[in-house]
């Protein structure tokens, strides 16, 4: 669909788009081929108040179509061409950047429609696509607007750093048909452009385009920047006051409209924080709440109850821990069984155990299977039980998973491999003693006694 003869000089318009300032971009006319973009213009879906939906939930000046299957046969061939390899391999010679992908999605992208009024500040695009973590790295604009005048707006402006009007530097380009404007997405691209300002007896016309947005799986390290999404930059104002000459009406009213609409964006910012603080809280309670149920790997007559802190999934525990167990009937004792992985240095860990904030014990472990036993009382209800230790993820050495150099970055204290639960047993001397071995050892040290 791209024109032929664009093609033919690729690598001229790579050379132009990889040299371009303030960041790459291209602007080239006659981009698709007459009849296709005839086509784009004749089937252009119309203005249609669900797809104008603005930031502040507000039906805007602005369409936005993403599902070009929907639209026409003739979209639907131009959405099977755009996730095409033939198309993703001809940007790549425009551009020379290598191993494109598309969305097919389109998310933000599709045909835009800019009815009399809208504008757009400037701005630096969000920068991810969330489903796959790709990069984004292409901005094509395929205008569809004939016989457009340069003073009706509209035209795309490429600015070198909207925050710092005075040495802000501009260049513009009219939004004529079949003209593509191609650029870099990256944290300095800004782009926009000025309201559309059509005559009265025109304004059922608008400002129409096409634009896609291409992706990579990874990109020059300098260049990344965390996730974000769009930030725009409020227009300054088309004058300078000054503390002699009084404002006009015009200008009055300028600085109005630029006081709402900045107080607008504020209060969506605003909103947008309440949003996301929210969402982080949510996460929080949930991750305690997964946390809080894991269980410690019990074993005898007891099971695990109520909330827990300090354990992870993998049977590591943090240096302090903290469970409840409940005994299915009488027991006394409960014997703590660790593991800390061989260390670099023959460390002492001291590893505290208490019972219901009581009864501890504390004992120097090295590395290797340990066990620690303590007391519990003689009861049915459940019992709190806390252990502490002196060692920490760095020191134990033995955990670093799949995270190469930096290793697990965890609170690890040592492996919960057993805590093991030991009943209270009557003797044939009617004593009470732990039973403590397994049956097969009972039976044989029965078999001996008679």
């Amino acid at each position: 669909m791209i024109n032929k003869n664009i093609l033919s000089r690729a690598d001229r318009y790579q050379s132009e788009f990889q040299n371009a300032k303030p960041f790459k971009y291209l602007c080239i006319d006659n981009f698709f081929e007459p009849a296709k973009a005839e086509a784009l213009l004749a089937e252009f879906p119309s203005f249609k108040a669900r797809n104008a939906m603005n930031e502040f939930g507000e039906v805007g000046g602005k369409a936005v179509v993403t599902t070009l299957k929907e639209i026409s046969p003739f979209y639907a061939s131009v959405y099977d061409y755009i996730l095409s390899e033939t198309f993703l391999c001809e940007m790549s010679d425009l551009t020379g950047i290598p191993d494109l992908l598309p969305d097919p999605r389109m998310y933000g992208g599709g045909t835009h429609e800019n009815v009399h009024g809208q504008q757009m500040d400037p701005h630096v695009d969000f920068n991810f696509d969330q489903d796959h973590g790709y990069h984004r790295r292409i901005n094509l604009i395929l205008y569809l607007n004939k016989d457009w005048q340069e003073n009706w707006g509209g035209a795309i402006e490429l600015h070198s750093n909207p925050r710092d009007p005075r040495s802000n530097q501009i260049s513009a380009f009219n939004c004529i048909f079949n003209r593509a404007v191609i650029f870099e997405t990256n944290e300095y691209s800004w782009h926009g452009f000025r309201a559309v300002d059509l005559p009265d007896e025109l304004r059922d016309q608008s400002r129409k385009s096409l634009s896609i947005y291409l992706y990579t799986r990874e990109r020059p390290q300098e260049e990344i920047a965390p996730s974000h999404g769009t930030f725009y930059v409020p227009r300054p104002l088309s004058f300078e006051a000054t503390p002699v000459a009084p404002l006009s009406n015009e200008q009055i009213a300028e600085v109005s409209g630029a006081i709402h609409h900045r107080d607008r964006w504020i209060e969506h910012y605003q909103n947008l924080e309440l949003q996301l603080s929210s969402q982080v809280a949510d996460g929080a309670r949930y991750i305690k709440q997964l946390l809080s149920a894991i269980k410690p790997p019990l074993s005898g007559n007891a099971k695990a109850v109520g909330e827990s802190s300090g354990l992870y999934h993998d049977e590591w525990i943090a240096s302090q821990a903290s469970f409840h167990i409940s005994p299915v009937r009488e027991q006394s004792r409960m014997t703590i069984c660790g593991y800390i992985p061989p260390r670099d240095a023959a460390i002492s860990t001291q590893v505290s155990v208490k019972v219901d904030g009581q009864n501890g014990r504390t004992q120097s472990v090295r590395d290797g299977s340990f066990e620690i036993e303590v007391d519990i009382p003689v009861t049915a209800t459940p019992i709190r039980v806390d252990i502490e230790s002196s060692v920490s993820g760095d020191q134990t050495g033995g955990n670093d998973g799949d995270d190469g150099d930096d290793g697990d970055k965890r609170d690890l204290a040592f492996v919960l491999s057993e805590v093991r639960i030991e009943p209270v047993r009557a003797t044939r001397y009617g004593a009470r003693s732990r039973l403590r071995a397994p049956i097969s050892s009972l039976l044989r040290r029965v078999t001996a006694q008679s």
